[in-house]
């Protein structure tokens, strides 16, 4: 992929900030965690933008790892994984409380649910790959995974919220 040309940041906000806001809350962050981390990320790409090779890759990998360390600081943790899911009585806006997708996604195992947002966001499984610098063959198992889980969650009729 070619560089991005400094004057292109400018659309690349526009067009992004939402998106990756929407990505970090399918990772299972609380809406405030997901703007502080997509906005901390957005901030670091601008200073480096004419640096990087695949913005859209870039912001999600920076932003999701600056949510999960702002999720360990607060909660004094030196080391762990994802954070737990969000309540859906956390939801900060109506809009927000009409979405679906991550109360969905959280009732996936960490792992998958990462992947899964990548997936929804349009990266291939080598990127994801890439990005969360983990073997292709496992993001394609945990694909795999998520899918048969979300399926068989409808499948046995067990949705766990009215829709």
């Amino acid at each position: 992929m070619s560089r991005p040309h400094a004057a292109d940041f400018d659309g690349f906000y526009r067009a992004e900030l939402t998106a990756l806001i929407a990505f970090l809350r399918k990772c299972g962050f609380s809406l405030h965690d997901a703007e502080d981390a997509a906005a901390e990320a957005m901030a670091l790409a601008a200073k480096t933008w004419s640096d990087l090779r695949n913005p859209r890759a870039w912001v999600r990998t920076v932003a999701y790892r600056a949510a999960c360390k702002a999720v360990r600081r607060r909660r004094g943790e030196v080391t762990g994984g994802l954070p737990d899911a969000p309540d859906a009585a956390d939801v900060g806006s109506a809009v927000e409380q009409q979405d679906l997708l991550p109360r969905v996604l959280e009732q996936l195992p960490d792992a998958q649910r990462v992947v899964f947002a990548w997936y929804l966001d349009g990266f291939r499984s080598g990127e994801i790959a890439e990005a969360l610098e983990t073997p292709e063959g496992t993001v394609r198992s945990n694909l795999r995974h998520a899918r048969a889980a979300l399926k068989k969650l409808i499948d046995d009729g067990n949705w766990p919220f009215d829709v």
